[in-house]
């Protein structure tokens, strides 16, 4: 016979001889819950499922009380209880009965004369929303008024095995304290949501500035610690998605599941428990996912609830001391992190401990009992909150730090470029000068070696800048709709010597012969320059390399083999980091920085192209890049205007050729036997002034300055007819001298060629915006720069001449800049104003304008190719010949009236400018 039958066979035996009272009588003071379970009677279902009819006529003796509270009803079980509720009070009472919690669902019958006026259902089963108080509680509400009685029956159902001691859990309590307690739990659970969503809130807001994922852990630990306690106590149910949490014990698990992964991710990301200990993280790691899934699997192996929960709490307990030991451990060791997350979890801990004692000894009397655990996940989240301000300012100031360190780099890079630049542009120039001259044909070999292999190192000097500038994020884009297949056929038989010369095949092949994609030239050009130099590189003898582009829907694909060495497989995910060489033994066949190959997926990637590479060792090695087929991925700023040159077209900027360089040779002007023109060289290195030195001075007068301050005070002293200027020195550098120079009336018509290692492209047009006429990067070629220097000189002495020449002086001819065009303005309003004073003279004009006699002398040579006092009286015949064809007097008022005091001697100035006398000019 089952153990359960022999259980109730001695319930009914029992309950036959002794009776229970099912009554209870209000007073005037119903003012607190009152437990029923000790007072009234209980029926266990055995066989038969009886309905309220049946026991409406049943004996009160079958109903009895429980004594045995400990023991244990196994499987599912129905109980039926009842209880006389009669009302001696002098007003209606109103209130609920609260049944067992863990009742699946519960049904309450109000009977009157033995018959049934009412019926209410409850139970977990049922939404919160659904009942009468919306609560996870099972509330059921009745009303008695004065002098009344009702007879309440209750079937309650337990699906999993229970105690009996829960089946006694049967509560009234008043109305009215009872909803106002339920409504400050909203309120409670409310502002508990609110502060803890808030802190999820500013930890997302803090991931996005900062991009620490410590911020996401936190942001998921706080998010579900608030609805973990939202779902306890019946909020989550009752106002948000109650539809689809049907099944309160499976999303109670995925919520527990969500919220020990995040404890984890958060604490060990905050105290970095992998980089201390990484084998415990991991074992750590494997019993959290653990833990994550245990309660998933028991909810679905087991029925019996309570075992579950106990399984599953023995299971918790160990992840808890697991976790507690690496932070108590580094707390030891004085780590910051460590310590303040100890403290946090201690008030949690002990929050968690008043929490627990509550649920099993109910400290009513204590009002944070309740609550303890959710107060203590404030002040952990609290603490730890401040605790992550205290970690933004730190990571400010590592950012701070990083940002300051990495402008240092860009400035070394700058300056190292320069120092590296300068000593090549000795070392190249020197030698392809010798190289032209050298007869021996062993010599010239060894000196071509030796340019060469300075050439090559200018080109490292160039990729290392190059991925500067684009770690940098100054390196931009200048695509333009260009034809691939013209483009990269000329840049792979370039290399078709060098194939020939180890007898490697090289090959270039189209699906079409026109294939147009927006692209910067100069940047495929250093792609497949390097692609190509590398597989030449490991390709031996008799090997093949090829390049071959089809066209695809969006893309067009080019595809760079070859036959070499190839790459093992656990070095190929390596070779686009940056100074990662596949052979870094000592004893490795090829040399290489590892710089070439992360430029080329750096310049790919600034494409918004893909580049991919796969190879076997000993045969070979196949690199695909894939490009946007039009402009739509590109921004307005990164698409330019097809040129066909590479050098930009600038007002300032005199282009240099081979036919100019001859043409200038042998004009006249430039055959300086009479006059030398002077040429300031500022320049900080003392080699490069006497390199450059060295090629012009046969030319020109050369004046020197050892750096930008020194240059300045030279310029406006000597006032020489051109400046060639380094840009990166001390005290002033090249921008400052050149705008500095530029906007002084006295030198603001010098011509100034910026001499630089900077090569690019934004720093040739931001020393041409500031006023510099030209601009050459080091390494130059010293023929180059000797043109550039006659050309200039050669510009200037025309406009001289035009403006010497013309029949009238006027400022707006000046085509140089706004500063000279200022200065001749000035100097003709003065001589206007003084034009019928006869005494005005040089020295008159030198005080006006705040000029030395030689400033202003040099000054006016050098834009009008006049001299002051030649200016002036040049100035006063233009006014002469006006007012002669005005008619406004004769020849001797007019020649008074222009400062000549003399009229034979004005006669004689007006025939020497206009070819004709004052009294002819008149009459024609």
């Amino acid at each position: 016979m089952p153990l359960k039958l022999l259980f109730v066979l001695f319930c009914f035996f029992f309950l036959q001889t002794i009776e229970a009272n099912s009554t209870y009588t209000f007073g005037e003071s119903f003012v607190e819950r009152v437990s029923l379970g000790d007072s009234i009677g209980f029926f266990l279902e055995v066989e038969k499922q009886y309905q309220i009819e049946d026991l409406l006529h049943a004996s009160d003796t079958i109903f009895a009380p429980i004594e045995n509270k400990d023991q244990k009803m196994e499987g599912q079980t129905t109980v039926w209880s009842k209880v006389l509720l009669i009302n001696k009070s002098t007003q209606t009472q109103n209130g609920y009965f609260s049944l067992c919690s863990l009742a699946d669902s519960g049904r309450v019958y109000a009977v009157i004369n033995n018959q049934v006026v009412d019926e209410r259902i409850t139970g977990n089963k049922m939404p919160p929303t659904h009942k009468s108080l919306p609560s996870t509680d099972n509330y059921v509400p009745f009303q008695i008024r004065k002098g009344e009685q009702i007879l309440y029956y209750f079937k309650v159902y337990f699906h999993n095995s229970t105690k009996l001691n829960h089946i006694k859990h049967i509560f009234i309590s008043p109305a009215e304290p009872l909803v106002q307690n339920m409504f400050m739990l909203y309120i409670w659970n409310f502002f508990y949501a609110g502060m803890m969503l808030l802190f999820s809130f500013v930890g997302l807001l803090m991931f996005w500035i900062f991009r620490e994922k410590t911020f996401v852990y936190f942001t998921l630990l706080t998010f579900f610690f608030a609805v973990y306690f939202l779902q306890q106590d019946g909020i989550l149910e009752t106002f948000f998605f109650f539809q689809l949490l049907t099944n309160y014990t499976i999303v109670h698990s995925y919520i527990l599941s969500g919220l020990f992964i995040s404890t984890f991710l958060f604490l060990s990301n905050f105290i970095q428990l992998q980089s201390h200990f990484p084998r415990y993280y991991r074992l750590i790691l494997a019993y959290t996912i653990f833990i994550a899934i245990i309660g998933h699997i028991l909810n679905f192996s087991f029925e019996d609830q309570n075992l579950t929960v106990s399984i599953y709490n023995l299971s918790i307990l160990p992840w808890m001391i697991l976790i507690i030991i690496p932070i108590y451990w580094l707390a030891r060791q004085k780590n910051d992190a460590a310590r303040i997350l100890l403290f946090s979890l201690s008030i949690l801990f002990f929050a968690l401990f008043i929490y627990i004692l509550n649920l099993s000894y109910d400290f009513t009397q204590l009002l944070l009992a309740k609550y303890a655990f959710q107060v203590g996940t404030i002040l952990f989240s609290g603490i730890l909150f401040y605790s992550l301000f205290d970690k933004v300012n730190k990571i400010r100031d590592e950012k701070r730090h990083y940002e300051e360190l990495d402008q240092m780099k860009s400035r070394f890079f700058a300056n190292i470029s320069h120092e590296f630049r300068t000593p090549l542009t000795l070392v190249l120039g020197p030698i392809g000068e010798v190289i032209t001259k050298q007869k021996n044909d062993k010599n010239k070999s060894l000196l071509q070696m030796a340019e060469h292999n300075a050439q090559r190192l200018l080109e490292l000097i160039n990729q290392l800048l190059d991925l500067s500038k684009l770690e940098a994020g100054k390196m931009k884009l200048k695509a333009s709709e260009q034809n691939l297949t013209p483009l990269l056929k000329g840049i792979t038989m370039s290399f078709e010597s060098y194939a020939t010369r180890k007898d490697i095949r090289l090959h270039f092949a189209s699906q079409k012969d026109d294939v147009w994609v927006y692209v910067d030239v100069d940047k495929i050009e250093k792609i497949f320059y390097n692609l190509l130099s590398n597989a030449l590189k490991f390709t031996n003898e008799q090997g093949e390399i090829a390049v071959l582009m089809t066209e695809q829907k969006e893309w067009v694909e080019i595809q760079v083999q070859d036959s070499g060495i190839g790459i093992s497989a656990s070095r190929l995910p390596h070779i686009f980091n940056r100074f990662y060489q596949v052979d870094n033994s000592e004893t490795r066949e090829q040399e290489g920085t590892g710089i070439g190959l992360a430029l080329v997926k750096e310049l790919v990637e600034l494409h918004r192209g893909k580049i991919d590479v796969k190879s076997t060792p000993q045969k070979g090695t196949t690199f695909t890049l894939l490009f946007h087929r039009g402009k739509q991925h590109l921004t307005e700023h990164e698409v330019v205007e097809y040129t066909s040159t590479s050098i930009n077209k600038t007002p300032n900027l005199i282009e240099f050729s081979e036919r100019d360089s001859l043409q200038l040779t042998s004009n006249p002007v430039f055959r300086f036997n009479k006059k030398f023109p002077t040429v300031l060289v500022i320049e900080d290195h003392a080699d490069v002034r006497a390199y450059i030195k060295q090629y012009l001075v046969d030319s020109f007068h050369i004046l020197e300055a050892i750096n930008g301050q020194d240059g300045i005070e030279k310029a406006l002293e000597h006032l020489p007819d051109l400046i060639i200027s380094d840009v990166m020195m001390p005290k002033k550098n090249g921008y400052e001298v050149c705008q500095t120079l530029k906007t002084d009336q006295r030198t603001s018509h010098i011509p100034i060629i910026l001499l630089t290692a900077k090569a690019a492209q934004e720093e040739k047009i931001e020393g041409l915006e500031i006023g510099a006429d030209d601009y050459l990067v080091k390494p130059f070629d010293t023929q180059e720069l000797e043109v550039r220097v006659r050309n200039l000189i050669a510009v200037r002495r025309q406009l001289r001449k035009s403006f010497a020449d013309a029949p009238k002086i006027e400022p707006e001819a000046i085509q140089t800049n706004s500063v000279d065009k200022a200065f001749l303005e000035k100097i003709c309003n003065i001589i206007e104003a003084n034009l019928s004073n006869e005494q005005f003279s040089v020295e008159m004009l030198v005080e006006e304008v705040g000029m030395s006699r030689s400033q202003i002398n040099r000054k006016l040579k050098a834009l009008t190719d006049e001299s002051a006092n030649k200016f002036i009286r040049s100035l006063r015949l233009q006014k002469a010949a006006e007012m002669l064809r005005q008619k406004v007097g004769n020849v001797s008022e007019i020649a008074f009236e222009t400062g000549f005091s003399s009229t034979s001697y004005f006669t004689k100035c007006f025939r020497d400018k206009y070819g004709t006398t004052p009294g002819n000019y008149l009459t024609d």
